[in-house]
């Protein structure tokens, strides 16, 4: 027999078409066959089939032209699936039925499975086409929308040219009208020039009149500047002792707030610390310690009268809790920072007052 193949000869590398005689009848088994999986003895009449659960012997003629048939149409897998569904049937009805009737039963199974099969692989076929159409059909209403804006496009450009062309026409007739007036106004502007030559004589003649009298009228006024700039230095003098009056004010108030406290048994004893800061910076702290007179202890700190921690006018005033400079009992340092750059700051007063225990 030629190209006749036992299980022996067969190997994975082989490729192509192989002929093996089947009962009587030369099939061609295209190369799916030649992987191995497939192979046919001679001495058992089998069909060996080489599946995941071993090898599966198909000697029956009509399954044999069965799976070949199938693999001639691609379906490798669906064919181990029905040799092996073959095999478990035949083996599980042989005690009890014939070898026809466990033969068509596997055929029976094998038929269900094999149209199973190609009953889904028509639906996906089908279900791909309508897939396709229905895209197709979305690219034809955007191309029937997108020419349809096109032309509502071109016939808005239309129109918006047939419109300029319009106010072109009327800025044209504007202009030839505004020439022609223009001409016009130049003939009368002619005669106004002559006028106003005449009046700008007439002023001229006002004015040397107007000088002759400023003249007088500032020999006037120079008598009322110092008549007003010695009422300026009365006022002056005045505002300067309400200053002072004021400051004098000022203290007195904290002296008074002191000995109403000192009465109201409040307050221990009362000391002061002076400073002067000649210039601060605008956001840049400044460090000033102050010593008291006498060791104090639980102090609330005032600057001019105002708690320490609050802004004064510009002026921000906290005590300095850096442990490099730890407070004592006879001393505290101060950290002024100013909002705007201050100079010449004037003298300051830290005020410590030791509370009643």
């Amino acid at each position: 027999m030629a190209n006749e193949v036992n299980k022996n000869q067969m190997a994975p590398s082989m490729r192509g078409m192989i002929r093996i005689k089947v009962v009587e009848t030369d099939a061609e088994i295209p190369s799916p066959l030649a992987t191995g999986r497939f192979m046919m003895s001679e001495e058992s009449g089998c069909l060996f089939l080489g599946t995941d659960n071993g090898n599966v012997c198909i000697n029956d003629q009509h399954e044999i032209e069965q799976m070949v048939t199938m693999v001639e149409q691609g379906l490798e897998t669906e064919a181990l699936a029905r040799a092996e569904a073959f095999q478990q049937l035949t083996q599980s009805l042989a005690a009890n039925r014939s070898d026809d009737e466990a033969r068509a039963t596997a055929q029976a199974a094998a038929l269900t499975q094999e149209a199973t099969n190609r009953q889904n692989a028509v639906s996906s076929e089908a279900q791909l086409r309508a897939s396709g159409d229905a895209a197709l059909a979305q690219v034809d209403a955007n191309e029937k929308t997108a020419r349809e804006q096109g032309d509502a496009g071109n016939k808005a450009l239309i129109d918006q040219n047939a419109t300029a062309d319009a106010a072109e026409v009327a800025r044209a007739k504007a202009a030839e009208q505004a020439n022609s007036t223009a001409i016009a106004n130049n003939s009368a502007g002619d005669v106004v020039n002559a006028q106003n030559d005449a009046a700008e004589k007439a002023r001229a003649q006002a004015a040397e009149a107007s000088n002759a009298a400023a003249i007088v009228a500032e020999a006037a006024r120079a008598k009322g500047t110092e008549d007003a700039n010695a009422l300026a230095d009365s006022n002056r003098a005045t505002a300067q002792v309400a200053k002072d009056n004021q400051q004098d004010a000022r203290d007195l108030t904290i002296e008074q707030r002191v000995a109403v406290l000192e009465t109201q048994g409040r307050i221990i004893d009362i000391v002061e610390a002076w400073g002067v800061l000649p210039l601060l910076v605008a956001n840049v702290p400044q460090y000033v310690t102050v010593t008291f007179k006498r060791a104090m202890k639980d102090l609330t700190y005032e600057l001019d009268g105002q708690a320490v921690g609050i802004t004064v006018g510009s002026v921000t005033i906290v005590e300095d809790t850096n442990p490099s400079y730890p407070r004592t009992l006879t001393t505290a340092r101060m950290k002024l920072t100013a909002s705007l750059t201050l100079t010449a700051l004037a003298q300051f007063k830290v005020t410590g007052i030791k509370r009643a225990s």
